[in-house]
């Protein structure tokens, strides 16, 4: 192993999961703390398996990357630590934060609804948004869709996991052809994205 060892993140033994990535991708696990070296595992965000657990420690590689040391279903990996973090298992609803500084509930669409939520969570810092669930309607009123937040303004947290509930805006001004004319924001449920572990049901 290469590079200079640093043990600021979650501690040994404790559950880690994949953030930043979107829906459709994978985080890879690796033999080594090199993006050439063999994948031995896969996992995609929101996804219970495999189980990832921190070995407490990992390094800088002479290109300015971070790699963490991991436990795979049991199998030593490395992961790149931009992609990894410690899920505090609790939402809060941040509705009534959101609306406070959003200039309005409603966008034209979902992708623009997470944006407009990300730029507020993010203290207008402009942090990309990661669907890291697919927007998915649930009935002809409404849908969700869960978004990562990476990067804010805390050396603890690395960002945050939103759920997103959303309501259809219906235009019928052709009552033969009615069709989507907003997305109207309905609730938001976060839970943070430790950097450095959890404890007692929050960031260290």
């Amino acid at each position: 192993m290469t590079g200079t060892p640093f043990t600021i993140g979650p501690a040994a033994g404790e559950a880690m999961a994949v953030v930043g990535v979107s829906h459709d991708d994978v985080l890879n696990f690796r033999t080594a703390p090199d993006a050439g070296a063999a994948v031995v595992a896969t996992a995609s965000p929101l996804s219970t398996s495999p189980t990832i657990v921190s070995n407490g420690s990992g390094v800088v590689t002479s290109a300015g990357d971070n790699w963490w040391n991991v436990k795979v279903d049991g199998t030593e990996a490395w992961a790149n630590f931009g992609y990894l973090g410690a899920l505090t298992g609790a939402k809060t609803s941040v509705l009534s934060q959101i609306l406070i500084d959003m200039p309005g509930i409603t966008a034209p669409d979902v992708e623009s609804l997470a944006q407009n939520v990300a730029h507020v969570r993010s203290g207008g810092s402009g942090q990309p948004v990661v669907f890291s669930a697919e927007p998915v309607a649930v009935d002809a009123q409404g849908g969700e869709a869960v978004i990562d937040v990476i990067g804010v303004a805390d050396a603890s947290l690395k960002g945050e996991r939103i759920w997103l509930s959303f309501q259809f805006v219906w235009d019928n001004s052709d009552p033969s052809n009615p069709v989507v004319a907003e997305v109207a924001l309905s609730e938001a449920l976060m839970m943070p994205i430790c950097a450095k572990g959890v404890a007692n049901s929050a960031c260290i």
